[in-house]
């Protein structure tokens, strides 16, 4: 359910859980459209995946995507994911409903080296 207690616990749990998968991260505060404060953004500083695929195609068809859709279609709990190929950083926003695809600045990146 999308309320506070659950949100934030989630987002206690996942630098825990998903460490090793992602590497290390950390939980930040989210600033909510209703004007309220959610501690559920969950910052990975150097997602694992991103840096050994090199590739933004891959981030979102192969983690992003199915991350989102695993979490708010079958769990039911939403959860938005906000690559940052600047630096392979990524923000998951417990609470946070993802962008449609057809939206999302993260599709309409490639593959890159650097």
């Amino acid at each position: 359910q999308n309320n506070k207690v659950s949100m934030e616990l989630l987002g206690f749990l996942t630098p825990i859980l998903f460490y090793f998968l992602v590497g290390p991260s950390k939980v930040e505060t989210w600033h909510r459209p209703d004007n309220t404060t959610w501690n559920t953004a969950v910052k990975i500083e150097k997602c694992r995946f991103l840096t050994q695929t090199n590739c933004a195609g891959m981030c979102v068809g192969l983690c992003q995507r199915p991350t989102q859709r695993f979490f708010n279609e079958v769990a039911g709990l939403p959860l938005a994911m906000e690559p940052n190929f600047e630096d392979c950083s990524c923000t998951m926003t417990w609470g946070k409903s993802p962008l449609p695809a057809s939206e999302d600045p993260a599709n309409k990146k490639a593959c890159f080296e650097w």
